[in-house]
C-alpha cells in the first residue's frame, strides 16, 4: 500500500508537471516553431516532465479525488504555462514590430512572406529582424534560461498558486507596452531618414511641381533604407543582445508577482 501511495503521487506530481510543460512549450519562443513536428514538442514536453519530476517531487498542493476536479486542475496548470509562454515569446514581438515600422517607411509594407517559426504572414524585414534575434537569443542561451524559467517557475508559482494581483497586472502592461516603445527605438534610425527623405522629396514636389516624385522617390527611398540598414546592422545587434541582458530578470519578476498572494 505504502509502494502504491507513492507511485500514486509521482503521477499525479508528472501530470501537473506536464500540463505547466506542455503549456510553456507550446507558446514559448524556439520551442513553439511551427517547423517543429506537434510529435516532437510532445517528446520534448514528456521528457522534461519525466526529468523535472525527479527532483522536483513531491509537491505542495491539495489534489482533487474525482476525475472532473482532476481535470480542471491540469487546465488550469496548462494555462499557466500558455501564459507564461506567451510571456516569453514577448521579445520576438518587439522586433517583429520594429521590422514593420521599417517596411512601413521603406516602402516594403505591401510585401509579406510566411514566417517559417510562426506560420504568420509577415513583412520582408520583420522577418530579418526575428531571424536575426533568433540567432542573438541561441548565442546567449535564450534557450537555457527557458528552461531554467520552467524550473524556477514552481518556486515562484506555485501548483495552484497563480494570482492575478494590480501589481502583476502592472508588470504585464508594462511589458505588453515594450512592444511599442522598444521596437520603435530599434527602428527609430531608419524612421528619421525616411522622414528626412520624405520631407526633402515633399519639397522638392512643391519647388518643381514638373518631377514625378512617386516615381523617384520610390527607388530613392529603397536605396538609402538597404544602405542604412546595413551601417547600422551591427548597433541594432548590440541593442538585442542588451534587451536580452534582462530578458532573464524580467520573466522571473513577472512569475513573481503572479504567484505573489
Amino acid at each position: 500500500m505504502e509502494f502504491y501511495d507513492t507511485f500514486r503521487n509521482h503521477v499525479y506530481d508528472f501530470m501537473l508537471i506536464f500540463a505547466r510543460i506542455g503549456g510553456i512549450v507550446a507558446f514559448a519562443p524556439l520551442f513553439s516553431a511551427r517547423n517543429i513536428p506537434a510529435r516532437a514538442k510532445a517528446l520534448l514536453a514528456f521528457t522534461m516532465s519525466i526529468v523535472f519530476t525527479g527532483f522536483l517531487s513531491p509537491l505542495q498542493y491539495t489534489a482533487e479525488t474525482n476525475s472532473i476536479g482532476l481535470i480542471m486542475q491540469l487546465a488550469g496548470e496548462v494555462s499557466i504555462g500558455a501564459a507564461m509562454g506567451f510571456a516569453a515569446s514577448l521579445f520576438f514581438e518587439i522586433i517583429i514590430f520594429a521590422g514593420y515600422i521599417i517596411d512601413y517607411m521603406i516602402g516594403f509594407g505591401f510585401i509579406t512572406i510566411v514566417d517559417p517559426q510562426s506560420g504568420a504572414s509577415v513583412s520582408i524585414f520583420s522577418l530579418f529582424y526575428s531571424l536575426l534575434a533568433i540567432i542573438v537569443f541561441m548565442l546567449v542561451d535564450g534557450h537555457h534560461i527557458i528552461i531554467e524559467v520552467m524550473v524556477r517557475s514552481y518556486e515562484l508559482i506555485p501548483v495552484f498558486g497563480a494570482a492575478l494581483s494590480e501589481i502583476s497586472m502592472e508588470h504585464v502592461l508594462k511589458m505588453a507596452s515594450a512592444i511599442f516603445y522598444v521596437g520603435f527605438q530599434i527602428a527609430a534610425p531608419i524612421y528619421i531618414i525616411m522622414f528626412c527623405i520624405d520631407f526633402t522629396l515633399a519639397l522638392i514636389s512643391k519647388a518643381v511641381p514638373q518631377i514625378q516624385i512617386i516615381v523617384v522617390g520610390f527607388p530613392l527611398k529603397i536605396g538609402v533604407g538597404l544602405v542604412a540598414i546595413g551601417m547600422i546592422l551591427k548597433p541594432t545587434f548590440i541593442f538585442i543582445i542588451h534587451l536580452l541582458e534582462t530578458y532573464r530578470d524580467n520573466l522571473l519578476w513577472l512569475f513573481k508577482y503572479w504567484g505573489a498572494p
